[in-house]
């Protein structure tokens, strides 16, 4: 049996959306107030700059919005790189194997083997929690080995993993 587990702190730095972004406003006010420069916004329906470059809020898609509120709130300064997240990466794995010898006289013998893994990792995400599905292989073996048929060594294998 051999287990192993390990843990560390993770930093994740990335880009959010800004709360006046995230309402439509992209106007020179929340432009100058945020320090960024926004594009003229158009609105699809009549190829026309959004009055005062802010979206009305009837003409947000719902969808959307929903998407939006899945995002944190920026945690930092600025334009780019707004979001930092401390986590813990944390992985543990165990593995167990067993094996079983006979020997049946000095020409015959036989052996089983049985060999267990189970492995859990969490990785932190971006924005929140990120984690791997745990594996855990199995596998067994029986080789035989007969001298009196000293060119015949049969051989069984199974592997599985769930």
């Amino acid at each position: 049996m051999k287990e192993r587990a390990s843990t560390a702190a993770f930093c994740r730095t990335s880009t959010v959306p800004l709360a006046n972004e995230r309402a439509g406003d992209f106007s020179p006010a929340a432009a100058a107030a945020n320090g960024v420069t926004y594009p003229t916004i158009y609105n699809p329906t009549t190829g026309q700059p959004f009055s005062n470059n802010q979206i009305p809020a009837g003409s947000i898609d719902p969808y959307a919005a929903k998407i939006m509120t899945l995002f944190p709130l920026p945690n930092q300064a600025g334009e780019f790189n707004n979001y930092i997240r401390n986590a813990r990466l944390t992985d543990e794995a165990g593995s167990y194997n067993g094996r079983v010898d006979w020997v049946a006289s000095s020409s015959n013998s036989m052996f089983a083997r049985y060999t267990y893994s189970n492995r859990s990792r969490f990785i932190p995400g971006y924005y929140g929690a990120s984690e791997m599905a745990p594996r855990r292989p199995h596998g067994a073996g029986k080789p035989e080995r007969a001298e009196s048929r000293p060119r015949l060594e049969p051989r069984v294998r199974a592997d599985a993993c769930e």
